[in-house]
């Protein structure tokens, strides 16, 4: 069984077992998902990214800056250890009055764009591959808006060494109703396109204590 498959009914000890056997200190794990979130799932997004915290000390945390479940699982892993969140920004100036002290923020204004990122952008969002390039090329305007987005989501990924490390893992909150769609679906798609096993709230709703 290959490993996406295996991550589709992981318990929450596989799941600890699964980052131990990693071997690494500061092993990545991604955690967000969809901006619009249940009212009756917001505490228990909250409640796991304090519990992963809690217990992966040497984990670091990785998101994207939106509101919506992105905003919940930093709310939880930050108060536990702030230190320990990594964001990745569509541009610096992105959410800048809604930061996290002591967590780390990188965008994609800071970073020189690999081949690999903007190759694979256009290889899963094929629609958007004049777009990435329109921006690339400096356009700045309603068009092109969302391809800085796209790239983020690529670069949460996949990283670009030494300054981002590969993401190991990641845990969503997809809309079960329509899953695999807009950025959160995106993401989700890059994570399996590199065997990046994945969990939506399916599976991990069942981890919580």
């Amino acid at each position: 069984m290959n490993k996406i498959a295996e991550m589709q009914k992981m318990d929450y000890k596989a799941f600890q077992e699964y980052v131990k056997h990693l071997k690494k200190k500061n092993s990545i794990v991604l955690v967000e998902g969809k901006r619009k979130v249940k009212e009756e799932d917001k505490i228990s997004i909250l409640t796991l990214g304090e519990q992963l915290a809690e217990d992966f000390p040497d984990v670091i945390f990785r998101t994207g800056n939106a509101k919506g479940a992105d905003e919940l699982f930093a709310q939880g892993v930050s108060n536990i250890s702030p230190e320990r969140l990594e964001f990745i920004l569509p541009y610096k100036t992105h959410k800048k009055g809604n930061r996290i002290d002591k967590a780390k923020y990188y965008s994609l204004d800071e970073i020189k764009i690999s081949a690999e990122i903007i190759n694979l952008t256009k290889e899963i969002s094929v629609k958007n591959r004049k777009i990435v390039d329109l921006y690339l090329s400096g356009a700045r305007n309603k068009f092109t808006m969302k391809a800085p987005y796209l790239l983020r989501d690529t670069l949460k990924v996949i990283g670009i060494e030494p300054i981002i490390s590969k993401a190991d893992f990641g845990i969503f909150y997809d809309n079960p109703e329509n899953p695999l769609t807009g950025g959160t679906g995106y993401t989700i798609k890059v994570c399996k396109k590199n065997n990046i096993p994945v969990v939506t709230q399916e599976i991990w709703t069942n981890w919580i204590r």
